[in-house]
């Protein structure tokens, strides 16, 4: 059970801090370097947004329910960054990003609390958090 709740994180933490790298790139292709910075942006402030929402929905729905659907948001948005003509889809496909990716690093911590007996969950949370750090490098 453990690995199903550590790859979502994976992926939302990850997915934060990809495109850096290829930003310089995309100011070039899509010939708008004045507001590039907005595909970071879009992201985090939708992640920050739909995460106490996703908390709440997985408190009354069932969190492994809600991871699957956060899941889902993730995965179109993906599909629509990639598919996006202009920098505008593309900030707006990074919005819909974020808000699966709040919901994947909000419940896959809830899902720890869930699921592992109370005298291990410390030692899942340290788990859980070096996730955060190597996804990151």
């Amino acid at each position: 059970m453990f690995p199903s709740i550590v790859l979502p994180m994976f992926i939302a933490v990850m997915d934060q801090t990809i495109v850096a790298t290829a930003l310089p790139a995309i100011a070039t292709d899509l010939d708008d370097v004045e507001r590039v910075a907005w595909i970071v942006v879009a992201y985090l402030v939708a992640t920050t947004i739909a995460a106490p929402v996703y908390g709440r929905l997985g408190d009354v729905y069932g969190r492994r329910r809600m991871i699957f659907v956060a899941l889902a948001v993730m995965i179109v948005g993906s599909l629509a960054c990639a598919l996006a003509p202009t920098l505008l889809a593309l900030i707006f496909a990074r919005v819909m990003q974020g808000l699966g990716g709040g919901g994947l690093m909000t419940l896959s911590q809830a899902l720890i609390s869930e699921s592992v007996p109370p005298r291990d969950r410390a030692r899942y949370q340290g788990y859980l958090a070096s996730v955060v750090v190597f996804s990151n490098t």
